[in-house]
C-alpha cells in the first residue's frame, strides 16, 4: 500500500514539472509497471514489439512477452543448453518478415525468437568467431591468410563470397552501402573499399534507417552522402556527451539518447523523417536511467525499459490542445470543472466555469484569459447560451431553493444583468435579447416557459409529468425538439406537439433505449440524440421513425452521449462520460480519443460544446476545455496491434470445436467466435479495444464487441474477411468454409440404407438360394443335354460306320480286293478321325474339312465315281474360327444317298462353299445337282426314315440350346428351265 502511494506521489510530482516545463513536447499520461505488475525482475536490459504488437522484456534471466496488461513466459531453454546468458544479450532486431533475432556478445550463435511457439530457437550456429545483427546480418569468420573476413547476408544463411580485409575483431556496427562497407568500433568510423580502409574523420554512433546511413557524436548528426558524411544539424554538447542509444520508430522519425556519464542520460534528441530535429528531453523527467526505448510513432507513445521496470509515455499529439487544465487532482475528481462553451459572431470563443469566472481564448495566441466584470464575479455557472441577432450572452447558475440565476451579458461593455427566475432551470433558448425560451423544472413537474426581461414575468407554456432537460430550436424545420428525464417531444413553433418518443412507446419506431434525452443535434436529414446511458439514436426526419441505435456494444466508449458537434469534414463528434467518439456519415465510429492522447479528462460536460470559424472543436470537461483540429487528429494512427488468439465453432450443447484459417465445418452451427487481442503500450480499463472488419465474402451475421467478433446465422459458402487494426499495419485475414449439413439426410439415407441393406440381404439370400437351386437345375440340364448330343452324335457315326462297312462288304463280294484294301485304309483313317473330333464339343474348319474330303473320297469310290466334289474355303476365315464336329457330313450324306444316286443323264457334282461374312457369322453352302428332293421321295421306301436328318436336326436344336452360338439351316431347291436340278443346303453359324 505504502507503494502505490508512492507511486501516485511521483507521477503528480513529474506532472506539475512538467506543466512548468517551457519545451513545446507536453506529456499526457505514464505508466509505470514494476513487479507489482507481473514483471519478474525489475531491471530490462532491451525491448521490442512483434508485427502482431507484442512487446518482448529482455530481463537479466528472464524473457516476458507483455500485451498491454499481462505478462507471459518465453522459454529459454537452448540458451541455458549452450551456457549463454541473457546479460550478455547486445542487440535485438525485428526483420522485415517479422523474425525476432538475438545477438550475444562475443558469441558464434545467433539465436530467434519464435513468437508462435514463445521459444528461442538457434537460427544459425557455425565455425565464426562472431555474429554481428545490423541493418542486414553480418557474419565476422575465422582469420584466412592473416586477414580478418566477414559475410553479409539479408536474414538467410550465407550464401556470400567472403571480403576480406585487416581490421580489428568485435566490432559495434557494420554496414553496406552500395559496395563498400562502413564500420564502427568504440566511436571510431572506418570505410572500407575494395579491401581498403579508409578512416574517416568524424566518430560516433552509426545508424541506418529507412532514410539513410546517419552518424550522430556530440557535434552534430550527419548523414552519409557521396561517399562522405555531410552536417544534417549542428549539436553542441560537452565534449565527454556521446550517442549511447539510437532507435527508429515506423515512420522513419529516429531518437537519438546522449549520455555523460554512465547509467544516465542527459539529451534525447528526434531527428524526424523530414530531418526536423526535436527535443525531447522531457522524457528524462519521467527516467533519466533507461537502458532502451521503443516507439511505434515518437509523437505518440514510447516504452523506456531499464533499471526500474517499464515506463510508458504518452505525449500530446498534434492537433489537439487543452486549456485550463488542474494538474494537481486525480483523474476521477473535478478540477477546473467548464460547464459550457461558446462562440460568437466575430469568431470569439469564450467558456465559463463551475465554480466562478468567464473565460476568453485568443485566437491567434491560444492564450486564455479570464474576463473581468465590473464589481461582479460569476459563480456556480451552468449554461453559456450566445444569441446572434442581439449579440448578448445568457448565462445560468444553479441555486438550491428551487429557483435560478439568469445572467445576460454584453462583452462589448463588459456589463452583466442579473435576474431570478422561479424554476430550476436546466437549459434555455433566447428568442431574442428580452425575451428567453426555459425549460427546467418546479418540485417534479417539467416546466416549458417564457421570461420576458422587460417585464420581469415568467409565463409557463407546457408542463410535464418528468423534469425537462433541453431545448433545441431549428428554425429550418420550425420545430422545437424538447428533451426530458422520460422522453422527447416535438412541438412546433407554436407549440403544438407533433411527435414524441421515449422507452416505453408501443411503437417500435418511437422507441428510444433511455428516456432520458441531454441533447438534439441535426445532422443531414437526421436528428441524433444524445442520451444519458442510451447512447445514441438516429431518428429520420421524413419518416419520424428511430432508425438506428449507437451503443457502447456497436463501437462507443460511454452510453452517456452528452455533447454533440459536426465537424467541416462532415463527420459527427461525440463527447461522452469516457472520451470523444468520431462518426462517419453512415455512422461508423472511426475514432476513439481519450485523455492520454491529450485530452484533459475522459469526462465532458452536457452540451459544452462549440465550433469556431476555423472549424476547430472545443469540448468542455470536468478538468479544462480541449480544443480539436478534427483535419489533423483524424490523420491519427492508432497503436494497438491485432492477434488471433482463437477461432471456434459452437453447437447445440456449446462443446467449442476448434477452427484454423481455411478450416471447413457446417453451416448449422450456432456460431463462430473469433477471439482477437488487440496488444497495445497499456490497455487502460476504461478504453473498449475494437478492432474493424470488412466482408468481401460470405453471408451471414456479424456483431463485433471487445475481445472476439460473432458470427451466426451463417449461409453455405465461403467466408472471407479481413480483420484490421492499429497503426503497425496488422492485417488478418480469415477464410472459412461453411459447407451445407447434411446430416440429418445423411441419417435418413443412413437409415433408409440399412434397412434396404437388411433387405437387400435377406432378398439376396433367397435369390441366390433360388439361383443356385436353378444353376444347379441348370447344370443338370446342360449336363443332359451335353450327353444327348454326344449319344446323337454317336448315333450318327454308327449310321456311316454301317454305310461304310457295306461298301467295303460289296467290294469283297465282287472280288475288288484291291478297292477294298484301299478303301479300308482310307476308312481307317476317317474313323481315326471321327473318333478323335467326337471327344471334343468344336473342332477347326481345317480340321473338319479333313474329316469331310475323306469321307467323300470314300463315298466317290463306293459310287464308283459317279460323282465329282469340289471344297472351297475362304483365305478369310480366321485359324481360331471353331464349328461343331461332324455338322456337314449329314448334308452330304443326303446329297449322296438321295440326289445323286439316281441320277441318269449326267455326271453328279457335289461343292462345299465356305465363306467368312464376319467375325461373328461363318456361312456353308453345300450344293448338289442331283434329282431333287421332290423326285428322292419317289424312291424313298414308305417304312424308311432318315436318320441322318433327324440326327442332324436334333444335334442342332441341342447346340442351339446350350451354347453361345446359333446354327441356321435353310435348304433350296434348284431348278433349270422348270426342272429340277439339285438341291442347296446353307448352314450359317452365328457366334
Amino acid at each position: 500500500m505504502k507503494k502505490v502511494w508512492l507511486k501516485f506521489i511521483l507521477t503528480i510530482s513529474l506532472f506539475l514539472v512538467i506543466s512548468k516545463d517551457l519545451s513545446s513536447q507536453e506529456i499526457v499520461d505514464i505508466r509505470i509497471l514494476d513487479n507489482d505488475n507481473g514483471l519478474k525482475e525489475r531491471i530490462i536490459n532491451h525491448t521490442i514489439r512483434d508485427k502482431e504488437g507484442f512487446f518482448y522484456l529482455f530481463q537479466e534471466n528472464t524473457i516476458q512477452r507483455y500485451d498491454g496488461s499481462n505478462f507471459i513466459d518465453i522459454g529459454t531453454s537452448v540458451l541455458n543448453e549452450d551456457q549463454i546468458n541473457l546479460s550478455d544479450l547486445s542487440r535485438v532486431k525485428l526483420c522485415p518478415e517479422g523474425q525476432i533475432y538475438l545477438e550475444f556478445n562475443r558469441q558464434k550463435f545467433l539465436y530467434q525468437l519464435n513468437t508462435k511457439t514463445r521459444f528461442i530457437e538457434r537460427f544459425l550456429s557455425g565455425s565464426f568467431e562472431q555474429v554481428t545483427l545490423s541493418d542486414s546480418i553480418v557474419f565476422k569468420n575465422f582469420k584466412k591468410d592473416g586477414l580478418q573476413c566477414f559475410m553479409v547476408s539479408e536474414y538467410q544463411e550465407p550464401n556470400v563470397e567472403n571480403q576480406a580485409f585487416t581490421y580489428p575483431e568485435n566490432l559495434d556496427n557494420i554496414f553496406k552501402i552500395d559496395e563498400d562497407f562502413i564500420v564502427q568500433k568504440n566511436q571510431i568510423v572506418t570505410k572500407i573499399s575494395k579491401n581498403k580502409k579508409q578512416q574517416l574523420n568524424q566518430e560516433g554512433s552509426l545508424f541506418k534507417s529507412s532514410h539513410g546511413l546517419y552518424l550522430f557524436n556530440n557535434k552534430g548528426i550527419y548523414i552519409w552522402r557521396d561517399s562522405k558524411f555531410e552536417i544534417l544539424h549542428t549539436l553542441d554538447l560537452e565534449e565527454k556527451s556521446s550517442c549511447k542509444l539510437i532507435r527508429q520508430d515506423d515512420q522513419g522519425n529516429i531518437i537519438a539518447c546522449f549520455s555523460d556519464r554512465p547509467r544516465y542520460f542527459h539529451k534525447v534528441l528526434v531527428l524526424d523523417k523530414n530531418h526536423e530535429l526535436l527535443d525531447f528531453s522531457k522524457v528524462l523527467t519521467i527516467n533519466d536511467k533507461f537502458k532502451d526505448v521503443f516507439s511505434n510513432d515518437v509523437f505518440d507513445k514510447w516504452m523506456t525499459v531499464g533499471y526500474n521496470g517499464v515506463q510508458i509515455i504518452s505525449w500530446l499529439k498534434s492537433g489537439i490542445k487543452f486549456f485550463n487544465k488542474d494538474y494537481r487532482v486525480q483523474k476521477s475528481e473535478f478540477g477546473n470543472l467548464v460547464t459550457d462553451v461558446s462562440v460568437d459572431k466575430n469568431n470569439k470563443m469564450r467558456f465559463v466555469r463551475e465554480a466562478i469566472g468567464i473565460y476568453h481564448i485568443d485566437s491567434l495566441s491560444d492564450n486564455v484569459e479570464e474576463i473581468e466584470f465590473k464589481n461582479f464575479k460569476h459563480r456556480a455557472n451552468s449554461k453559456f447560451v450566445y444569441h446572434k441577432q442581439s449579440d448578448y450572452y445568457f448565462l445560468f447558475g444553479f441555486r438550491y431553493d428551487g429557483r435560478s440565476n439568469l445572467h445576460r451579458i454584453n462583452f462589448k461593455n463588459n456589463s452583466s444583468e442579473f435576474f431570478e427566475l422561479p424554476i430550476q432551470l436546466n437549459d434555455l433558448h433566447p428568442i431574442s435579447k428580452n425575451e428567453v425560451l426555459c425549460v427546467g423544472h418546479s418540485n417534479k413537474n417539467g416546466i416549458l416557459g417564457n421570461f420576458n426581461i422587460q417585464t420581469l414575468e415568467f409565463e409557463t407554456i407546457l408542463k410535464f409529468d418528468s423534469k425537462l432537460r433541453s431545448i433545441s430550436h431549428f428554425p429550418e424545420l420550425q420545430q422545437y425538439w424538447v428533451g426530458a428525464y422520460q422522453g422527447l417531444y416535438v412541438y412546433d413553433e407554436n407549440f403544438k406537439l407533433i411527435d414524441q418518443f421515449d422507452h416505453k412507446s408501443e411503437f417500435p419506431e418511437k422507441l428510444l433505449l433511455k428516456d432520458h434525452v441531454v441533447t438534439a443535434h441535426r445532422y443531414q436529414n437526421k436528428m441524433i440524440l444524445g442520451l444519458y446511458g442510451g447512447g445514441i439514436s438516429i431518428i429520420d426526419l421524413e419518416t419520424f421513425e428511430v432508425e438506428k441505435n449507437i451503443t457502447d456494444k456497436n463501437g462507443l466508449t460511454d452510453n452517456n452521449a452528452i455533447g454533440i458537434l459536426t465537424d467541416n469534414l462532415g463527420n459527427l463528434w461525440v463527447s461522452t462520460f469516457n472520451g470523444i467518439n468520431v462518426l462517419d456519415s453512415s455512422f461508423r465510429v472511426i475514432k476513439k480519443i481519450y485523455d492520454y492522447e491529450g485530452l484533459p479528462n475522459r469526462e465532458f460536460n452536457s452540451r459544452a460544446c462549440a465550433k469556431d470559424a476555423e472549424g476547430n472543436l472545443f469540448f468542455g470537461s470536468l478538468n479544462g476545455l480541449a480544443k480539436i483540429k478534427p483535419e489533423e487528429v483524424l490523420k491519427w494512427t492508432s497503436s494497438e496491434g491485432l492477434s488471433i488468439k482463437d477461432i471456434k465453432s459452437y453447437k447445440n450443447n456449446l462443446i467449442p470445436q476448434d477452427l484454423d484459417n481455411y478450416s471447413d465445418f457446417y453451416n448449422t452451427v450456432d456460431s463462430i467466435i473469433i477471439e482477437y487481442d488487440t496488444p497495445d503500450y497499456y490497455h487502460y480499463p476504461f478504453k473498449n479495444d475494437v478492432i474493424s472488419y470488412s466482408i468481401k465474402e460470405g453471408n451471414f451475421k456479424s456483431k463485433l464487441s471487445p475481445s472476439k467478433l460473432v458470427l451466426s446465422d451463417i449461409q453455405p459458402g465461403q467466408i472471407n474477411m479481413t480483420l484490421t487494426n492499429g497503426h503497425i499495419s496488422n492485417t488478418k485475414e480469415i477464410v472459412l468454409t461453411a459447407n451445407k449439413d447434411y446430416q440429418f439426410l445423411i441419417k435418413f439415407v443412413s437409415i433408409l440404407f440399412t434397412c434396404g441393406l437388411i433387405f437387400f440381404i435377406i432378398s439376396k439370400y433367397i435369390i441366390d438360394l433360388n439361383k443356385n437351386r436353378e444353376s444347379e437345375k441348370t447344370k443338370l440340364n446342360k449336363r443332359i443335354s451335353e450327353l444327348r448330343l454326344t449319344a446323337l452324335q454317336s448315333q450318327m457315326n454308327p449310321h456311316f460306320i454301317f454305310n461304310a462297312l457295306g461298301s467295303i462288304q460289296y467290294f469283297i463280294q465282287t472280288k475288288n480286293i484291291d478297292k477294298a484294301d484301299s478303301f479300308l485304309t482310307k476308312f481307317a483313317s476317317l474313323m481315326r478321325l471321327i473318333l478323335e473330333s467326337s471327344k471334343s464339343k468344336f473342332v477347326s474348319v481345317e480340321e473338319e474339312m479333313k474329316l469331310i474330303e475323306l469321307y467323300l473320297s470314300l463315298e466317290q469310290v463306293r459310287f464308283e465315281n459317279k460323282f465329282d466334289y469340289k471344297i472351297s474355303i475362304d483365305p478369310e476365315i480366321p485359324n481360331d474360327v471353331l464349328i461343331p464336329p461332324m455338322i456337314i457330313q449329314p448334308f452330304i450324306e443326303n446329297s449322296i444317298n438321295h440326289g445323286l444316286f439316281n441320277l441318269k443323264n449326267r455326271r453328279g457334282e457335289i461343292t462345299i462353299v465356305l465363306t467368312n461374312m464376319n467375325e461373328k457369322q461363318l456361312k456353308i453352302n453345300i450344293i448338289d445337282n442331283g434329282i431333287g428332293r421332290e423326285k428322292s421321295k419317289e424312291f424313298v421306301l414308305k417304312k424308311h426314315k432318315s436318320r441322318a436328318t433327324q440326327i442332324i436336326n436334333e444335334r442342332i436344336e441341342t447346340f442351339n440350346a446350350n451354347n453361345n452360338l446359333n446354327i441356321e439351316v435353310q435348304t433350296i431347291d434348284l431348278y433349270f428351265e422348270n426342272e429340277a436340278r439339285g438341291t442347296e443346303v446353307i448352314l450359317t453359324i452365328n457366334y
